[in-house]
């Protein structure tokens, strides 16, 4: 893992828990199938969790537009799903949708785009490094090559002692990019990590909305991927960054 201390990152931790909850009741054991309202995309949400009010989404929105614009972006990540058990505990998962690839990219072109894309994201992470208000620590992308998906970690702390941990899945449609972030507490990650990756695991395209890599992307050259790319990598990050700015403003 790579550490940075970042500005800010601190009190938007406690802010996440202020909207998820803190109290633990256990990683969940089945899960319940759910499906894009346009039919696109599915995966399972586990037992005893539930799909957020749209108004706790838009706070998530909200602040990971701010947290956008503070970085640098020209866009935000564009949240359209926010999970966490009824019970609240400090879980959630986020699902966020982003513009597909461009036509003809092949796979191997797509894993370089985005291992350029990590390096360059880290070093901003870490130029912010002196204002920093909190740790976080970001594992390098690893690239499911049976799926074709991209799969990530991050985790973040703060110095009175709140933290979380992320995994987050990114798949590729012939409409759209899809990346599935799901956290928790640090000191409950390792009990729910395997539900937490069964989130992101369940993920699938309609067969007819899959983009087709062996049939699409044959031939294709390396390629610029533009603000999508970038976004598989801060998607799960910028979220987290303005939460706790908001918390601490």
């Amino acid at each position: 893992m790579e550490r940075f201390a970042l500005s800010g990152w601190g009190r938007l931790i406690k802010a996440v828990f202020v909207l998820v909850g803190v109290l633990w009741c256990g990683p969940a054991a089945l899960a319940t199938p759910y499906a894009s309202p346009d039919g696109r995309w599915s995966f399972e949400i586990p037992t005893g969790w539930q799909v957020a009010p749209d108004a706790d989404l838009r706070v998530v929105s909200d602040e990971a537009a701010r947290a956008a614009t503070a970085m640098g972006e020209r866009g935000a990540p564009n949240y359209v799903l926010l999970i966490r058990p009824v019970k609240a505990d400090g879980r959630f998962a986020l699902v966020q949708r982003e513009s597909p690839l461009p036509a003809g990219v092949s796979y191997d072109a797509l894993k370089a785009g985005i291992k350029q894309q990590y390096d360059g994201v880290m070093r901003k992470i870490e130029k912010a490094a002196p204002n920093a208000g909190a740790s976080a620590a970001f594992g390098k992308p690893v690239f499911d090559d049976t799926r074709r998906r991209l799969v990530s970690s991050m985790s973040l702390s703060t110095a009175d002692g709140m933290s979380l941990k992320a995994v987050s899945v990114s798949n590729w449609g012939k409409q759209e990019t899809i990346n599935v972030h799901a956290y928790s507490p640090v000191d409950m990650f390792d009990a729910n990590r395997p539900m937490l990756v069964s989130i992101g695991d369940s993920f699938q395209f309609s067969p007819q909305c899959a983009y087709d890599f062996d049939k699409e992307g044959a031939g294709a050259g390396a390629a610029k991927f533009g603000r999508g790319i970038a976004y598989l990598i801060i998607g799960g990050i910028v979220v987290i960054f303005y939460l706790i700015k908001r918390a601490v403003s």
